[in-house]
């Protein structure tokens, strides 16, 4: 604001002294130096990759999303050797088929209705739930092989189990990711959470399949090995159950509750088709399911009767 009676003028060489304190450049007829983050090198380029860890909650989420997919994708592994070994001589195909059916009914008609009830309930809770759920079927599942009780339909029931807890949870673990973490940081967390996931599916089953044979010497049964990993598997889903205790208690979305079930399942079902990105990701996200998980599914009557390797080492 200028004085009464004059302009005001700022002499730039006498207030250089203070710009440069307080990490300014004066005017000096020459623009800025801008630096940006591609010139902050390599370290700065993997913090900004990992940036959304740095928000505690999402980072106790990763911790037990991690946890949680490692435990599913070896139980993958390990029912399959488990449906093959307990499945009749020329009918090994066919028990491996079924148990995996099992488990894939829920996942298609269960998983729209977990969406429902993720909309309707907390989704910390019902991720507790469901994960603590998970832990306890493979406790069951840990005990029926060390003990030799083991029976193939008993496997498939559990399987079915496993595959209906999957169902309710994906649908509240992917939604809760935005409570997480601020609105610049979302596609970063949604990209490291996808990043975690597709890792289990390469470590998890080959870490299930080189434990097999190695924690098979701990004890007498037939399948002592496939039991111990589970055992892992139920440390793993009690890790996740840890890490979203962590969370804070989030609110549910409330837009939606007046609707019933099949008023939300109609609509759910009606922008899915009526919505050309949705449903082109719908038509992609079943290509894998359908041409890829039933090579890992036979995986163990491969190893056995075309490369003549015994499943109890591990697929060979």
């Amino acid at each position: 604001m200028a004085p009464p009676g004059g302009a005001c003028t700022l002499n730039f060489d006498a207030l250089a002294p203070a710009l440069r304190a307080a990490g300014r450049r004066p005017r000096t007829g020459r623009p800025p130096v801008i630096r940006s983050h591609a010139t902050y090198g390599p370290g700065n380029t993997l913090q900004r990759t990992l940036s959304s860890l740095q928000e505690r909650e999402f980072a106790w989420y990763f911790a037990g999303n991690t946890a949680f997919f490692m435990a599913m994708q070896m139980q993958f592994v390990l029912r399959a050797q488990l449906a093959y070994d307990l499945s009749d001589v020329g009918q090994k195909a066919t028990g491996l088929g079924l148990v995996t059916l099992g488990a894939a009914i829920p996942m298609i008609f269960v998983a729209p209705v977990g969406g429902l009830i993720a909309d309707r309930v907390n989704k910390r809770t019902l991720l507790i739930v469901t994960q603590s759920a998970a832990a306890i079927i493979s406790l069951i599942t840990t005990v029926l092989i060390l003990t030799d009780l083991m029976d193939y339909w008993y496997l498939f029931v559990l399987a079915f189990s496993a595959g209906t807890i999957f169902s309710l949870n994906m649908p509240a673990r992917q939604a809760l990711v935005p409570q997480l973490v601020p609105q610049h940081k979302l596609m970063n967390a949604i990209s490291l959470q996808m990043s975690g996931m597709n890792l289990t599916r390469i470590i998890a089953p080959a870490l299930a399949g080189i434990l097999i044979a190695p924690l098979g010497i701990i004890g007498v049964g037939d399948h002592d090995g496939l039991g111990w990993v589970y055992l892992l598997t139920f440390v793993l889903f009690v890790v996740a159950v840890a890490s979203e205790f962590r969370l804070p208690v989030h609110g549910m979305q409330t837009e939606s509750e007046e609707e019933s079930f099949i008023e939300g399942l109609r609509g759910g079902f009606r922008y899915a088709v009526t919505t050309p990105v949705i449903l082109m990701l719908l038509i992609a996200g079943m290509l894998m399911p359908f041409f890829a998980f039933p090579v890992q599914v036979m995986l163990p009557l491969f190893a056995e009767e075309v490369f003549n390797r015994p499943g109890g080492m591990g697929f060979g």
